[in-house]
């Protein structure tokens, strides 16, 4: 066999090799897939029944004097062909300064999951500028007003 022979010959099983490999990786992404589709449909389920919990009570918000001027922003993170699949969202009410509400607030929720899709991961954040502390012992009174407000808000979680 000649050396020409012999370099096509070796060409073309390393030509061979790399498609079976091409074809391993392929099948082992559509299973990768076809795993995770049944926790992502989980997920998508319980993102809207959180949606449906937090829904109400945001829309009590919005009907407080002190937050009349509140705006409702929704951010989505769409992964997938063509963006199909919900991977994160954001709600996020602003209220702007006033005299009925004499600091910004920005309050969020977000609504996510960890890589594998094993874990939904529920954060929120309050952001009030400025904030304004007059004594140690006012402070704890109003600490004592937020958990109060903040218990009052997630009252019924659990579906109550």
């Amino acid at each position: 066999m000649s050396s020409v022979d012999q370099l096509v010959q070796r060409l073309s099983e390393e030509i061979e090799a790399a498609r079976e490999r091409l074809y391993s990786l392929q099948k082992e992404a559509t299973q990768v897939f076809h795993d995770q589709e049944k926790p992502f449909k989980r997920f998508v389920a319980l993102a809207d029944r959180i949606r449906a919990i937090f829904q109400p009570r945001i829309e009590a918000l919005t009907e407080v004097n002190v937050f009349k001027d509140i705006k409702k922003s929704l951010g989505l993170e769409r992964q997938g062909p063509e963006g199909r699949g919900l991977h994160e969202e954001t709600i996020t009410l602003s209220v702007p300064y006033s005299e009925e509400c004499p600091a910004k607030v920005v309050l969020s929720f977000r609504v996510g999951h960890d890589g594998p899709i094993e874990n939904a991961i529920i954060e929120y954040g309050l952001e009030i500028i400025p904030i304004y502390i007059g004594s140690s012992a006012e402070f704890v009174g109003r600490l004592r007003q937020a958990r109060a407000f903040r218990v009052g808000f997630f009252e019924g979680w659990q579906g109550k």
